[in-house]
């Protein structure tokens, strides 16, 4: 990979990464969460790739519930629509 490009992603996931934390209002409860979480993990023996894979799965866990209950649209149930979306129509009808 050359220079170029890594610079390139690297400023994609800046950006991207600002733009979520803008959207949450900063990056307060994702960083509590894991200044939790981390320490006890690790006092334990696991490492880095261990933690990264148990929040990997707690996360696809989280979007396939969310996505179950509707209250995320994804590719899958994209012709479905979120409890908002539903009150929003019964609102403009």
């Amino acid at each position: 990979m050359n220079t170029n490009t890594q610079l390139n992603n690297y400023i994609q996931m800046r950006q991207t990464i600002t733009r979520i934390e803008k959207l949450l209002g900063g990056d307060w409860d994702v960083r509590y969460c894991l200044e939790k979480i981390v320490p006890i993990l690790w006092a334990d023996g696991f490492e880095a790739e261990d933690i990264q894979n148990y929040i990997t799965v707690k996360l696809s866990e989280c979007i396939d519930k969310l996505e179950e209950e509707k209250e995320i649209i994804t590719k899958d149930n994209q012709d479905d629509k979120t409890p908002y979306q539903k009150r929003i129509e019964e609102i403009n009808k």
